[in-house]
């Protein structure tokens, strides 16, 4: 350069620039790119919140809180359903059979009632019109999926009434029960609406076949009875604990065949001098479930570890109330009828006899499974169904049924005497109800989609999520508002393929739904013409939004 300057360096800083702003945009940009991390996953990759829940209790040493999982779709959908169901079952009488439960049913004649036939020692159907004895039924051991929509009472567990509804709104589906050892279950596709005259408790077993050969039952029967010595535990909701062992608090327990919950009066087995259970005692203890727990001993922190714990134990704890006086903690002071009326949930608990409290006032018993024959049925009923108020008629059939399911499930480990599934089906060892594939056997469950939905309702969406969400969303330019747009000019514009809850999480509105409870019919062309539509009626047993495939629309003629 001859004696030339040197160029300038001018730096151009905007004079508007908003730090701020720019720490916003990487924040939003990092939060979208960020996907939630579990510290324990299950088989399907979602979150294992129990396993979770020991490790924290090994690391703070105690913990109490309550069991959420928010992140789980199926937990979700079922909160207000089963809170509606537990409520429900807690009204109903006692020898009512609750959904879930196993049971026997035959099916015979409507104006037909169970009887007691002195000559040949069996039960059989008797006839009222033609007044005679029809002859044995066959029994069926079955698993009620569906319970009546109108109200029942004590005259219809004896004779089918004239009732407002059909059999299918008015009686129990009953599916036969197929073998929980074996991968066909072909069984439980048969099924049949039966009134409740025509259903009994699978814990009488024992009574209502006695004079039918064992050869005889239908297979059904004892694939029922081989679960007798299994149990799985209802709606866990709340965990506490002191390192290394827990306990979960559940809303109830599937006891072989029967579910039992809080409020239910459960007859326990005889114990001899040494504690252990007598088969030839006299039943005369009752304890009032209070609480149902599922006890977690020496837990397993390790997350790599398929283990919650060393041990897993199941207790009943609550008041336990007596028949006799000499087991009683006051001999003198038998309960009023105001204080029966207030303990037992039961009706007609005084034609059992006079009732004493069996340990202090403030005190209450826990008890293992083991203990429970089953649960305490109305009075009024046991004395129309057998004609003798006791609560040990079936305390040898569960002791047979109890011995035979530890034969025969073949689930059962060496050196142990019970089961413990995760939830009923896994304890039945079924794949399907009413028709539908439950859980990890249904081939179209999507657990990468529902974790997308969930993350996008809970407001934890990231972009992925929105994709694996596989949720229809309307493409190209808004063109509501414009000049000459046919906004609103049919009334599927603003119909999206996605529920309610979803829609809503996305800040859209849902499809209303239609009120109409009825099938629509499918009208087709035969060609399958590429105008033809579809309505697609809602489901009464979906909680799901009416879901309405848009008409095509035709192009305008100019």
């Amino acid at each position: 350069m001859n004696g030339g300057s040197e160029p300038s360096v001018q730096v151009l800083t905007p004079t508007n620039h908003n730090h701020d702003s720019d720490y916003k945009i990487l924040t939003r940009v990092l939060e979208r790119t960020r996907r939630k991390k579990f510290l324990a996953v299950d088989a399907e990759g979602n979150q294992d919140v129990f396993k979770e829940l020991i490790y924290h209790l090994k690391t703070d040493g105690k913990l109490a809180r309550p069991i959420l999982e928010d992140s789980n779709m199926d937990w979700r959908a079922e909160r207000k359903l089963l809170k509606n169901h537990l409520t429900r079952v807690r009204m109903q009488h006692s020898f009512f059979p609750r959904l879930g439960e196993l049971v026997l049913w035959y099916s015979g004649p409507s104006n037909g009632e169970i009887k007691f036939h002195w000559q040949t020692q069996t039960y059989q159907v008797y006839s009222a019109k033609e007044k005679k004895f029809i002859g044995i039924p066959t029994w069926y051991g079955g698993i009620v999926t569906q319970v009546p929509e109108e109200p029942l009472n004590l005259h219809d567990a004896i004779i089918e009434t004239n009732k407002g509804y059909a059999l299918n709104r008015s009686g129990f589906r009953i599916e036969l029960f197929p073998d929980p050892n074996s991968s066909n279950k072909n069984m439980s596709t048969h099924y049949k609406y039966v009134p409740l005259s025509q259903i009994r408790p699978l814990n009488f077993w024992s009574i209502y076949l006695q004079g039918v050969k064992s050869m005889d039952f239908h297979p059904s029967i004892p694939y029922a009875l081989t679960i007798m010595s299994s149990c799985s535990m209802l709606d866990k909701y709340y965990f506490e604990g002191t390192w290394p062992n827990a306990s979960v608090l559940c809303k109830g327990v599937y006891l072989g065949a029967e579910l039992l919950i809080p409020g239910d009066g459960v007859r326990l087995m005889p114990l001899d001098r040494d504690g252990a259970i007598n088969i030839n005692g006299e039943v005369t203890d009752i304890l009032i479930i209070d609480t149902i727990e599922l006890r977690l001993m020496e837990c397993d922190a390790n997350l790599q570890s398929p283990l919650l714990s060393q041990t897993i134990t199941a207790r009943l704890i609550g008041k336990v109330y007596t028949l006799d006086p000499k087991l009683a903690f006051d001999r003198s002071t038998p309960l009023t009828d105001a204080e029966i009326t207030k303990s037992f949930e039961c009706t007609g608990m005084r034609e059992y006899g006079l009732w004493y409290l069996r340990h202090e006032p403030d005190k209450v018993t826990e008890i293992s499974l083991d203990r429970v024959i089953g649960r305490c049925f109305e009075s009024e009923y046991m004395d129309i169904m057998f004609e003798n108020v006791v609560l040990d008629l079936d305390l040898v059939g569960v002791r047979d049924a109890r011995l035979f399911g530890r034969k025969a499930d073949e689930r059962i480990a060496p050196g142990k005497e019970w089961f413990c599934g995760d939830n009923r089906l896994e304890q039945l060892g079924l794949e399907s109800v009413n028709g539908i594939e439950h859980s990890r056997c249904d081939d179209s469950r999507d657990p990468r989609m529902y974790r997308a939905i969930m993350n996008i309702i809970n407001d934890e969406a990231v972009d992925a999520d929105h994709r694996d969400s596989k949720i229809v969303r309307q493409l190209g330019r808004a063109h509501e508002g414009l000049i000459g747009s046919r906004s609103g000019y049919t009334t599927f514009d603003n119909a999206g393929k996605h529920s309610s809850m979803v829609a809503t999480a996305l800040g859209g509105e849902a499809a209303t739904p239609h009120i109409n409870t009825e099938l629509v019919e499918i009208d087709e062309t035969e060609d399958g013409d590429a105008g033809s539509s579809r309505e697609v009626a809602p489901s009464t047993d979906s909680g799901d939004e009416l879901v309405v495939v848009p008409v095509h629309k035709r192009r305008r003629q100019h």
